[in-house]
Protein backbone atom coordinates (compact mmCIF):
# COMPACT_ATOMS: atom_id res chain seq x y z
CA UNK A 1 0.00 0.00 0.00
CA UNK A 2 1.52 3.29 -1.16
CA UNK A 3 0.87 5.29 1.76
CA UNK A 4 2.33 3.06 4.36
CA UNK A 5 5.61 2.02 2.19
CA UNK A 6 5.73 6.09 1.90
CA UNK A 7 5.57 6.77 5.66
CA UNK A 8 7.93 3.94 6.29
CA UNK A 9 10.79 5.64 4.12
CA UNK A 10 10.65 8.97 5.52
CA UNK A 11 10.57 7.38 9.54
CA UNK A 12 12.13 4.31 9.01
CA UNK A 13 15.76 3.93 7.08
CA UNK A 14 15.84 7.79 6.51
CA UNK A 15 15.05 8.96 9.97
CA UNK A 16 17.24 6.51 11.43
CA UNK A 17 19.91 7.50 9.01
CA UNK A 18 20.11 10.66 10.20
CA UNK A 19 20.14 10.21 13.45
CA UNK A 20 23.14 6.90 13.05
CA UNK A 21 24.84 7.82 10.21
CA UNK A 22 25.87 9.81 6.82
CA UNK A 23 25.30 6.86 5.08
CA UNK A 24 22.57 4.16 5.02
CA UNK A 25 22.25 1.19 1.92
CA UNK A 26 20.16 -1.42 2.53
CA UNK A 27 19.01 -4.60 0.05
CA UNK A 28 15.82 -6.52 -0.38
CA UNK A 29 14.78 -9.99 -1.91
CA UNK A 30 11.72 -11.73 -1.61
CA UNK A 31 9.54 -14.21 -3.50
CA UNK A 32 5.69 -13.99 -3.15
CA UNK A 33 2.36 -14.79 -5.15
CA UNK A 34 0.38 -12.20 -6.69
CA UNK A 35 -3.14 -12.37 -7.98
CA UNK A 36 -5.26 -9.82 -9.79
CA UNK A 37 -8.69 -9.86 -11.50
CA UNK A 38 -8.58 -7.89 -14.33
CA UNK A 39 -5.33 -7.19 -16.79
CA UNK A 40 -5.66 -3.53 -14.86
CA UNK A 41 -2.22 -2.62 -13.34
CA UNK A 42 -2.32 -0.10 -10.67
CA UNK A 43 0.64 2.56 -11.35
CA UNK A 44 -0.10 5.79 -9.15
CA UNK A 45 -0.56 6.21 -5.51
CA UNK A 46 -3.77 8.48 -6.63
CA UNK A 47 -5.48 5.01 -7.55
CA UNK A 48 -4.76 5.36 -11.39
CA UNK A 49 -5.97 1.71 -13.04
CA UNK A 50 -4.31 1.76 -16.38
CA UNK A 51 -5.53 -1.55 -18.64
CA UNK A 52 -2.63 -2.34 -21.36
CA UNK A 53 -4.58 -3.89 -24.57
CA UNK A 54 -3.55 -7.39 -25.01
CA UNK A 55 -1.73 -8.16 -21.72
CA UNK A 56 -2.59 -11.23 -19.95
CA UNK A 57 -4.02 -11.46 -16.60
CA UNK A 58 -1.77 -11.07 -14.01
CA UNK A 59 -1.47 -14.64 -11.57
CA UNK A 60 1.28 -16.80 -10.17
CA UNK A 61 4.95 -16.22 -8.13
CA UNK A 62 6.79 -13.50 -8.24
CA UNK A 63 10.41 -12.72 -7.29
CA UNK A 64 11.65 -9.31 -6.54
CA UNK A 65 14.77 -7.67 -5.66
CA UNK A 66 15.87 -4.38 -3.96
CA UNK A 67 19.04 -1.37 -3.40
CA UNK A 68 18.00 1.47 -1.47
CA UNK A 69 20.58 4.11 -0.26
CA UNK A 70 20.07 7.49 1.89
CA UNK A 71 22.84 9.40 2.57
CA UNK A 72 22.72 13.32 4.78
CA UNK A 73 25.29 16.02 5.59
CA UNK A 74 24.88 18.46 8.13
CA UNK A 75 26.35 21.43 6.11
CA UNK A 76 26.13 23.82 9.42
CA UNK A 77 23.70 24.60 12.50
CA UNK A 78 20.62 24.81 10.47
CA UNK A 79 21.21 23.21 7.42
CA UNK A 80 21.31 19.90 5.96
CA UNK A 81 21.16 18.57 2.86
CA UNK A 82 20.58 14.45 2.06
CA UNK A 83 20.36 12.11 -1.21
CA UNK A 84 18.29 9.26 -1.48
CA UNK A 85 18.21 6.31 -4.14
CA UNK A 86 15.78 3.11 -4.86
CA UNK A 87 15.73 0.47 -7.37
CA UNK A 88 13.45 -2.75 -7.48
CA UNK A 89 12.68 -5.07 -9.54
CA UNK A 90 9.77 -7.61 -9.83
CA UNK A 91 9.69 -11.01 -12.22
CA UNK A 92 6.72 -12.65 -12.54
CA UNK A 93 7.64 -15.87 -14.93
CA UNK A 94 3.89 -17.04 -15.53
CA UNK A 95 2.99 -13.29 -16.55
CA UNK A 96 6.31 -11.60 -18.30
CA UNK A 97 4.01 -8.67 -19.39
CA UNK A 98 3.55 -7.34 -15.80
CA UNK A 99 7.31 -7.40 -14.68
CA UNK A 100 8.11 -4.35 -13.03
CA UNK A 101 11.02 -2.04 -12.75
CA UNK A 102 11.27 0.87 -10.76
CA UNK A 103 14.63 3.52 -10.21
CA UNK A 104 14.26 6.74 -8.45
CA UNK A 105 16.39 9.20 -7.43
CA UNK A 106 15.59 12.35 -4.86
CA UNK A 107 18.34 14.93 -3.83
CA UNK A 108 16.74 17.38 -0.86
CA UNK A 109 18.01 20.05 1.50
CA UNK A 110 16.80 20.73 5.03
CA UNK A 111 16.74 23.52 7.19
CA UNK A 112 16.03 23.88 11.35
CA UNK A 113 13.18 26.52 11.45
CA UNK A 114 12.35 26.54 15.18
CA UNK A 115 11.68 23.01 17.08
CA UNK A 116 10.45 21.87 12.80
CA UNK A 117 12.48 20.89 10.00
CA UNK A 118 11.51 22.96 6.45
CA UNK A 119 12.91 20.62 3.42
CA UNK A 120 12.20 21.20 0.15
CA UNK A 121 13.64 18.52 -3.35
CA UNK A 122 13.01 16.88 -6.13
CA UNK A 123 12.41 13.33 -7.26
CA UNK A 124 13.31 11.87 -10.95
CA UNK A 125 11.63 8.21 -11.58
CA UNK A 126 11.54 5.84 -14.31
CA UNK A 127 8.59 2.88 -14.25
CA UNK A 128 9.33 -0.36 -16.88
CA UNK A 129 6.73 -2.84 -17.91
CA UNK A 130 7.05 -5.23 -19.42
CA UNK A 131 10.55 -4.86 -20.00
CA UNK A 132 9.86 -1.72 -21.69
CA UNK A 133 10.18 1.73 -20.60
CA UNK A 134 6.47 3.07 -19.51
CA UNK A 135 6.46 6.12 -17.43
CA UNK A 136 9.11 8.87 -16.38
CA UNK A 137 7.79 10.90 -13.36
CA UNK A 138 9.43 14.22 -12.35
CA UNK A 139 8.54 16.25 -9.72
CA UNK A 140 9.80 18.82 -6.95
CA UNK A 141 8.32 18.48 -3.17
CA UNK A 142 8.23 21.09 -0.34
CA UNK A 143 8.20 19.33 3.39
CA UNK A 144 7.56 20.35 7.22
CA UNK A 145 8.63 18.14 9.76
CA UNK A 146 7.63 18.17 13.32
CA UNK A 147 9.70 16.38 15.63
CA UNK A 148 7.55 15.94 19.58
CA UNK A 149 8.67 14.01 22.50
CA UNK A 150 8.39 10.16 22.89
CA UNK A 151 9.28 9.94 19.29
CA UNK A 152 6.03 11.27 18.20
CA UNK A 153 6.33 13.15 14.51
CA UNK A 154 3.77 15.62 12.62
CA UNK A 155 4.42 15.94 8.71
CA UNK A 156 3.27 17.42 5.83
CA UNK A 157 4.35 17.28 2.27
CA UNK A 158 2.96 19.24 -1.04
CA UNK A 159 4.28 17.67 -4.10
CA UNK A 160 4.06 18.68 -7.50
CA UNK A 161 4.75 16.68 -10.83
CA UNK A 162 5.04 15.41 -14.48
CA UNK A 163 4.40 12.03 -15.87
CA UNK A 164 5.81 11.34 -19.14
CA UNK A 165 5.02 8.10 -21.12
CA UNK A 166 6.28 5.87 -23.79
CA UNK A 167 5.17 6.78 -27.09
CA UNK A 168 2.78 3.82 -27.28
CA UNK A 169 0.76 5.46 -24.31
CA UNK A 170 2.11 9.22 -24.95
CA UNK A 171 -1.83 10.15 -23.97
CA UNK A 172 -1.01 9.54 -20.77
CA UNK A 173 0.90 12.22 -20.50
CA UNK A 174 0.00 14.00 -17.21
CA UNK A 175 0.51 16.90 -14.54
CA UNK A 176 -0.11 16.00 -10.58
CA UNK A 177 -0.57 18.17 -7.32
CA UNK A 178 -0.91 16.34 -4.19
CA UNK A 179 -0.75 16.83 -0.31
CA UNK A 180 -0.17 14.48 2.48
CA UNK A 181 -0.36 14.73 6.46
CA UNK A 182 1.50 12.33 8.36
CA UNK A 183 1.29 11.08 12.38
CA UNK A 184 3.38 9.07 13.86
CA UNK A 185 2.57 8.38 17.44
CA UNK A 186 5.10 5.75 19.52
CA UNK A 187 3.46 3.60 21.96
CA UNK A 188 0.15 5.03 21.76
CA UNK A 189 -1.69 2.15 24.04
CA UNK A 190 0.23 -0.44 26.52
CA UNK A 191 1.17 -3.27 24.37
CA UNK A 192 1.39 -1.47 21.41
CA UNK A 193 4.70 -0.44 19.62
CA UNK A 194 3.69 2.56 17.33
CA UNK A 195 0.30 3.84 15.11
CA UNK A 196 1.09 5.83 11.67
CA UNK A 197 -1.83 7.62 10.13
CA UNK A 198 -1.65 9.33 7.01
CA UNK A 199 -4.13 11.41 4.95
CA UNK A 200 -3.50 11.86 1.13
CA UNK A 201 -5.22 14.05 -1.48
CA UNK A 202 -4.28 14.67 -4.79
CA UNK A 203 -5.23 16.03 -8.29
CA UNK A 204 -4.02 14.58 -11.63
CA UNK A 205 -4.78 16.34 -15.36
CA UNK A 206 -4.33 14.66 -18.28
CA UNK A 207 -2.44 17.23 -20.72
CA UNK A 208 -3.65 15.69 -24.29
CA UNK A 209 -7.63 16.84 -22.94
CA UNK A 210 -8.62 13.64 -22.05
CA UNK A 211 -10.92 14.19 -19.26
CA UNK A 212 -11.85 10.84 -18.53
CA UNK A 213 -8.53 10.43 -17.62
CA UNK A 214 -7.98 13.29 -15.22
CA UNK A 215 -9.50 12.94 -11.80
CA UNK A 216 -9.04 14.23 -8.63
CA UNK A 217 -8.45 11.62 -5.36
CA UNK A 218 -8.15 11.24 -1.68
CA UNK A 219 -7.04 8.76 0.86
CA UNK A 220 -6.87 7.64 4.27
CA UNK A 221 -4.47 5.30 6.27
CA UNK A 222 -3.42 3.95 9.19
CA UNK A 223 -1.52 1.05 10.55
CA UNK A 224 -0.05 0.23 14.09
CA UNK A 225 2.58 -2.16 15.15
CA UNK A 226 2.90 -4.42 18.39
CA UNK A 227 5.89 -6.93 19.53
CA UNK A 228 4.87 -10.29 20.62
CA UNK A 229 7.38 -13.61 20.58
CA UNK A 230 10.30 -11.14 19.33
CA UNK A 231 8.53 -10.47 16.14
CA UNK A 232 6.96 -7.11 15.32
CA UNK A 233 3.52 -7.09 13.65
CA UNK A 234 2.25 -4.78 11.86
CA UNK A 235 -1.35 -4.45 10.76
CA UNK A 236 -3.20 -1.38 8.26
CA UNK A 237 -6.20 -0.40 6.53
CA UNK A 238 -6.89 2.20 3.42
CA UNK A 239 -9.46 3.89 2.17
CA UNK A 240 -9.73 5.62 -0.92
CA UNK A 241 -12.13 7.40 -3.22
CA UNK A 242 -10.96 8.99 -6.90
CA UNK A 243 -13.48 10.65 -9.09
CA UNK A 244 -12.93 11.27 -12.43
CA UNK A 245 -14.08 14.86 -14.86
CA UNK A 246 -16.08 13.09 -17.37
CA UNK A 247 -16.17 9.57 -19.44
CA UNK A 248 -14.92 8.78 -22.86
CA UNK A 249 -18.84 7.90 -24.19
CA UNK A 250 -21.96 9.71 -23.50
CA UNK A 251 -23.91 6.85 -22.47
CA UNK A 252 -21.53 6.10 -19.99
CA UNK A 253 -21.85 7.09 -15.72
CA UNK A 254 -19.14 9.54 -14.24
CA UNK A 255 -16.66 6.95 -12.97
CA UNK A 256 -15.94 7.11 -9.43
CA UNK A 257 -13.93 4.29 -7.84
CA UNK A 258 -13.65 3.17 -4.27
CA UNK A 259 -10.94 1.06 -3.11
CA UNK A 260 -10.55 -0.25 0.52
CA UNK A 261 -7.10 -2.18 1.59
CA UNK A 262 -5.62 -4.26 4.60
CA UNK A 263 -2.15 -5.61 5.35
CA UNK A 264 -0.75 -7.60 7.67
CA UNK A 265 2.88 -8.43 7.91
CA UNK A 266 5.14 -9.88 10.67
CA UNK A 267 8.69 -9.10 10.64
CA UNK A 268 11.96 -10.82 13.07
CA UNK A 269 15.50 -9.57 12.99
CA UNK A 270 17.61 -12.37 12.38
CA UNK A 271 21.20 -10.39 12.88
CA UNK A 272 22.04 -7.02 13.87
CA UNK A 273 21.88 -6.21 10.01
CA UNK A 274 19.16 -8.60 8.55
CA UNK A 275 15.76 -9.18 9.21
CA UNK A 276 12.70 -11.40 7.13
CA UNK A 277 9.41 -10.35 6.33
CA UNK A 278 6.37 -12.18 6.10
CA UNK A 279 3.74 -9.90 4.64
CA UNK A 280 0.24 -9.77 3.02
CA UNK A 281 -2.19 -7.43 1.51
CA UNK A 282 -5.23 -7.14 -0.39
CA UNK A 283 -6.86 -3.94 -2.29
CA UNK A 284 -10.37 -4.11 -3.53
CA UNK A 285 -11.38 -2.02 -6.06
CA UNK A 286 -14.82 -0.89 -7.10
CA UNK A 287 -15.96 1.30 -10.01
CA UNK A 288 -19.42 2.82 -11.15
CA UNK A 289 -18.11 1.23 -14.48
CA UNK A 290 -17.58 -2.02 -13.98
CA UNK A 291 -14.81 -2.20 -16.56
CA UNK A 292 -12.76 -1.00 -13.76
CA UNK A 293 -13.52 -3.16 -11.22
CA UNK A 294 -10.58 -4.58 -9.23
CA UNK A 295 -9.66 -7.52 -6.52
CA UNK A 296 -5.23 -7.21 -6.11
CA UNK A 297 -4.11 -10.55 -3.48
CA UNK A 298 -0.68 -10.63 -2.55
CA UNK A 299 1.81 -12.15 -0.38
CA UNK A 300 5.11 -12.29 0.05
CA UNK A 301 7.95 -13.07 1.86
CA UNK A 302 11.17 -10.57 1.88
CA UNK A 303 14.95 -10.62 3.04
CA UNK A 304 16.51 -7.02 4.04
CA UNK A 305 19.74 -6.81 5.11
CA UNK A 306 21.22 -3.40 6.24
CA UNK A 307 24.77 -1.22 6.24
CA UNK A 308 25.05 2.05 8.17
Amino acid sequence: MTCFAAWAALTGPCASAQAESPLQISSEAGVGYESQTSPLIRLSPQGELISLDGLQRLGGTSYRIGLQTFANWQLGNNWGASLAADFSQKKLPTAPDFDFGMASIQPSMHMAVGTASVGWGGTLQRIDVGGRAFREVRGAQLTWTLPQANANLWMAIADLGSNRHSEAFSDLDSSTASVTVQRHVARPLSGLEGMDIAAFVARERNEKGFVELSHTSAMLSTSIQWQWQDILWTTGASLQQVRFDGTAFAAEPLRMDRATGIELAAEHKLSRRTTVRIEYSEVRNVSSIPLYDNSFQQFGVKFRTTWQ
